[in-house]
């Protein structure tokens, strides 16, 4: 018998087994691709010109102007893109506080400042005092300033964040390129504010950013693996099978 073979698949195994801890501790456990949450906004045209929810209103507000170019919207120093009133998607589309929420964008980092970064999320459905506040600048990302959530460069490139609040609860996670970041995150701050915002969060800070599209959904999803890690579990069910034949 390949023992070396064994010894190589269980090592892969372990890996595998150190993979699916990680997202054993993600929230939530099911899976979705962006592409089929219900509301898309591309950034072909700008999102408050559009009514996805055909509720007769625009489901966002713009605090400030933003330009849009090759499918890439780009928000500088006090662009906000906002949905704080009930007849805006944030509340029209049916997303509450039971029934979570999944947020994705795709958007690349321009330029910031030391001061505070130039593009953030916050959110809350109605009725809640949970707050999401994912803040992203050139260098990494963190939850509401308080909680690190790593160093890495944000402007070589668009990079896909994905935030989602657990059914009924005020417990977030946060992914980055399909890469779960916290899936046991607090409310970012405990105000009922009712509101979604994206962009530049502080009016005053200089820098800008790059969106190339923002997907909204209710309920709580995790990124769908990808091929690879597929190819971890096939891997390491293969090394299961031939731990048993050695026994």
């Amino acid at each position: 018998m390949n023992y070396r073979l064994i010894n190589k698949c269980l090592l892969l195994g372990a890996i595998l087994a150190v993979w699916q801890t990680e997202q054993a501790n993600a929230i939530p456990v099911a899976t979705q691709d962006s592409s089929s949450f219900p509301y898309k906004y591309e950034m072909d045209v700008s999102p408050t010109t559009q009514d996805l929810d055909s509720n007769g209103t625009t489901d966002f507000e713009l605090d400030a102007s933003a330009s849009y170019s090759g499918g890439i919207m780009t928000q500088s120093a006090g662009a906000l893109l906002a949905a704080t009133s009930s007849s805006r998607i944030w509340d029209s589309s049916g997303i509450t506080f039971a029934t979570g929420y999944t947020i994705e964008t795709r958007t690349k980092i321009v330029s910031d400042t030391a001061s505070f970064p130039i593009f953030g999320i916050s959110s809350n459905p109605t009725g809640t005092d949970a707050n999401s506040m994912l803040l992203i600048r050139g260098t990494g990302q963190s939850w509401a300033g308080a909680v690190d959530l790593g160093s890495n460069d944000n402007t070589d490139g668009f990079h896909v964040y994905r935030i989602t609040q657990d059914p009924g609860a005020g417990s977030f996670a946060v992914w980055r390129d399909g890469a779960l970041l916290n899936g046991s995150l607090n409310s970012a701050f405990n105000l009922v504010l009712d509101r979604f915002l994206m962009g530049s969060l502080s009016g005053d800070v200089a820098g800008s950013a790059e969106t190339d599209y923002l997907r909204l959904t209710p309920g709580a999803y995790a990124p769908v693996p990808e091929p690879g890690a597929y190819l971890l579990m096939s891997i390491g069910a293969a090394a299961l099978l031939l731990l048993r034949r050695k026994k």
